[in-house]
């Protein structure tokens, strides 16, 4: 969901995101506009009767199930943010057709690998991996991680280390209790 005015592009941007029980928010502030970006998962074989009709002409009962979900996610965000309400200029949903269409997802994915038990099982995890038996070659992103943008940070992280042969989460731990004891050591001296 996003206002309908776009931002100056040199402004400056704050983002906020949340989690919802299933949902997914990011909220992006641009120099007093607002985009409101809510994510769920659903299964696609709700939405599979219509794969084969063109987009944006699947019809009224596809479309009104798309967006009984989508008033659903905004009426529970609207719940944490009251004062959203009366400032939405424009809303569009999508369903795992739009990603299919739009994205090229086999079904309707949001998100590399699937995300199935056994996509996250021991076994899978550990040959999901920055490093790859071809020298030179490293992966990253959220598919050697866990999904999302949570996932593709720390993919990002275990792709450096992997290339800087470092540990790096272990230097950011120690990177952390430096920064705690220099500020415990200032807030002691005031």
């Amino acid at each position: 969901m996003w206002h309908k005015n776009t931002p100056n592009k040199s402004a400056k941007v704050q983002r906020l995101l949340f989690f919802i029980s299933t949902c997914i928010v990011l909220i992006s502030v641009i120099v007093g506009k607002s985009n409101l970006l809510i994510i769920t998962i659903c299964p696609y074989k709700w939405f599979d009767r219509w794969e084969d009709e063109k987009v944006k002409k699947r019809g009224g009962e596809y479309d009104g199930l798309k967006n009984a979900i989508g008033r659903q996610m905004l009426n529970q965000v609207i719940q944490m943010f009251p004062q959203i309400e009366d400032k939405i200029a424009y809303t569009d949903v999508g369903s795992p057709l739009s990603n299919k269409y739009y994205l090229g997802f086999d079904k309707g994915e949001m998100y590399g690998l699937d995300h199935t038990m056994q996509r996250f099982s021991p076994e899978v995890s550990s040959e999901l991996r920055a490093q790859t038996d071809i020298p030179g070659l490293f992966l990253t992103g959220q598919d050697i991680s866990t999904c999302g943008f949570t996932g593709a940070m720390f993919g990002g992280m275990f792709c450096a280390g992997a290339v800087l042969n470092r540990k790096l989460h272990n230097d950011l731990e120690t990177l952390v209790k430096e920064i705690r004891k220099n500020n415990d050591t200032k807030k002691k001296s005031l």
